[in-house]
């Protein structure tokens, strides 16, 4: 169980990590969201205090004091350690969780998680879903907690199928945290354009085709593409185009067209359209 929490705690953690790198790319400390400026500022004096800690020991005071320095000057060489935004005191439970992700400055995580399909499909139920996240992740922690302190077996406390559970679980709501992530990344690409919204899905149909409107574009079967609605973020593969019932490896839309593809997964109607090859 021990190791189940800690991979779960190394994602969240992993993947904010990614996420502060990518935020702060080609951006001036000064010119940052606040949120994000004001939980470093925070935290900055927080881990320099704790690098006495086994957790903190990869990090150096000089590194950090003078990686500081280079975002207070405005330069734009400057790194962000992403644990003075990430530390916790107290095991990740629902709470604790969305602090950090709120201090790297990425608000709303309990309305994602409440319209997270992963996680409705596993409660089976569309309903109180942030409170059974909550609940589950405090079950994860207590008995993480118990089998770390020798209180009890590990054979004691959990039969297969709660472990399975469990495991399915931590699964899902990390995949959660990632489309999250992702949503809010391409977010910022899309108000600095990097990449465009080239079109939308109006009806989605069997062994995941769906037709589209779609502009100003070339597409290729084999090409990434993201959807986005307001509440789901999905990578996928055109594994083939048709226009009027012909298929065409490559079309180049100029004009606004409806178009019929093949996904390598489900997409939502209404989702919108970005091409995402090549970008970060």
């Amino acid at each position: 169980m021990g190791r189940i929490y800690a991979l779960y705690e190394q994602f969240a953690e992993s993947i904010l990590s990614e996420w502060i790198e990518f935020r702060s790319a080609d951006v001036k400390f000064p010119d940052l969201p606040k949120g994000l400026k004001d939980g470093y500022t925070e935290g900055f004096p927080y881990i320099l205090s704790m690098l006495h800690k086994n957790r903190y020991e990869h990090l150096s005071r000089e590194n950090l004091v003078a990686q500081y320095h280079q975002a207070l000057s405005g330069s734009s060489r400057y790194k962000l350690q992403s644990e003075c935004l990430t530390h916790h005191q107290n095991n990740l439970r629902w709470d604790d969780l969305g602090q950090i992700f709120a201090r790297c400055g990425i608000d709303g995580i309990g309305i994602w998680v409440q319209q997270s399909k992963s996680l409705q499909l596993h409660f089976q139920s569309t309903r109180k879903i942030q409170e059974q996240t909550s609940t589950k992740l405090k079950e994860l922690v207590e008995y993480r907690n118990a089998a770390a302190h020798g209180t009890v077996a590990v054979d004691e406390i959990l039969g297969t199928q709660k472990l399975i559970d469990i495991i399915q679980f931590v699964m899902c709501l990390c995949d959660t945290l990632s489309q999250l992530v992702n949503h809010e990344a391409l977010k910022v690409m899309l108000e600095d354009g990097r990449v465009s919204c080239v079109g939308t899905i109006t009806e989605n149909l069997s062994s995941n085709i769906v037709i589209a409107i779609v502009e100003g574009v070339v597409l290729k079967t084999g090409s990434l593409i993201a959807v986005s609605t307001d509440s789901s973020y999905h990578r996928m593969t055109i594994e083939s185009i048709q226009i009027n019932g012909t298929p065409l490896a490559e079309v180049n839309i100029a004009n606004a067209k409806e178009i019929g593809m093949k996904l390598n997964s489900n997409a939502p109607k209404r989702g919108r359209i970005i091409p995402i090859q090549n970008t970060a």
